[in-house]
């Protein structure tokens, strides 16, 4: 009895499955069949007004965004004050020293900025940073094989290159007059193409470097929202020529912004010298590399700096990180190293320029760039 009762129980079950799979089939037959059957164009429309989008969870913003990218991108800028300000307002401890207010503020903020810099669009790497870059080459009155020699500015070229347009967009150029050596020598005048009449109708470094900050002002470099780097073929423009004509002109410190500079060299030999290596990095090696000519005349400021540009479009076409990558910092009292040079006067004179300035060069890893870090100069008088 038990294996007959077992039996009929399989069977209907097996009937009640064949009901199931026939309806089911039939139903498939009715949508095929009839589209415009609204019940089915109901279960089938995603926009139903009962289907709920799924939207991506975003953690909502406690603080004003502009705000918060107005404090954060001129944090390393602003005085002790100023963070004792935006820290009361966030009633959070405003006592210490600018170091610890400072890290108190940019832990405030910290969160707020991430999520708002997360949303924007990808960009280039280099867009990210920057928007315009200013390339320079100075001149400078010199003498043949005398290395230990007062360099002064006399020609003050800058070339204007929009990061997104890979383009340049304006020039700034005047000569300068010197006034410690206002002769030049001959060596000087053939070596840069620079003649004594050039000279003597020019106006003094300090004149010209006011008329070039109205330049930069009139393209609103050095405003909150325009960012922008200076760029040079190796340090020597802004460490060693530019420094030295600060000293001259009596100015009490090199400028803040030219502290921080893109040496072209180190971001060229960074993108293309990794795999393939160069003989010489240096102006005419990097346009042979990137098979370019130079165009115009050699050591002639106005000349290299175009040429520098056009390698700074090339990398910008060639989606390099162009970044700051170096910096000058104040040597502090008793810690200047002490080299022991070599019996040789020519490499002597060739260093003693950097035992007697204020600023020596520091190089920038990229990790302190992008964290910021490199901003936080200890070298650096608040003041200057």
């Amino acid at each position: 009895m038990a294996n007959s009762s077992s039996s009929v129980d399989d069977e209907e079950l097996g009937n009640f499955y064949k009901l199931i799979i026939e309806a089911s089939q039939k139903i498939q037959e009715m949508k095929l069949k009839d589209t415009s059957n609204s019940e089915f164009k109901i279960a089938e429309d995603d926009n139903a007004p009962y289907v709920l989008p799924i939207v991506p969870y975003k953690e909502p913003l406690r603080k004003n965004p502009k705000h918060v990218l107005h404090v954060m991108k001129r944090l390393h800028s602003m005085t002790a004050a100023e963070m004792q300000k935006e820290l009361k307002k966030a009633h959070i401890d405003s006592r210490g020293k600018r170091s610890q207010l400072y890290n108190r503020l940019k832990k405030y903020f910290r969160k707020e900025y991430t999520i708002i810099k997360n949303a924007e669009p990808p960009r280039n790497k280099t867009e990210a940073f920057y928007d315009y870059f200013v390339v320079m080459d100075f001149e400078c009155t010199c003498e043949a094989d005398l290395y230990n020699y007062n360099h002064e500015i006399i020609e003050f070229p800058a070339i204007l290159v929009d990061v997104r347009k890979k383009e340049i967009v304006d020039i700034f150029h005047s000569y300068v007059r010197p006034l410690v050596n206002p002769q030049l020598s001959e060596f000087c005048s053939a070596f840069t193409g620079i003649t004594q009449e050039m000279v003597d109708k020019a106006s003094p470094f300090i004149d010209v470097l006011d008329s070039f900050r109205a330049w930069m002002q009139s393209h609103r470099l050095g405003q909150k929202d325009v960012r922008y780097a200076f760029v040079t073929d190796g340090p020597w423009d802004i460490a060693k020529f530019f420094q030295m004509q600060c000293i001259q002109s009596k100015l009490n410190a090199v400028p803040h912004d030219f502290r921080f500079y893109i040496n072209i060299r180190r971001s060229f030999a960074n993108k293309y010298c990794k795999r393939r290596s160069m003989q010489k990095i240096n102006l005419s090696g990097m346009l042979t590399f990137l098979n370019m000519e130079f165009e115009g005349r050699e050591h002639s400021g106005l000349d290299d700096s175009k040429n520098i540009a056009r390698i700074v479009i090339k990398m910008l076409e060639d989606r390099s990180e162009l970044r700051v990558n170096e910096k000058l910092v104040r040597t502090k009292e008793g810690e200047k190293a002490k080299i022991l040079l070599p019996d040789n006067k020519e490499y002597r004179d060739r260093q003693v320029w950097k035992d007697n300035f204020l600023y020596t060069i520091q190089q920038i890893s990229r990790d302190s760039f992008i964290s910021g870090e490199y901003l936080d100069c200890d070298t650096c008088d608040e003041n200057d």
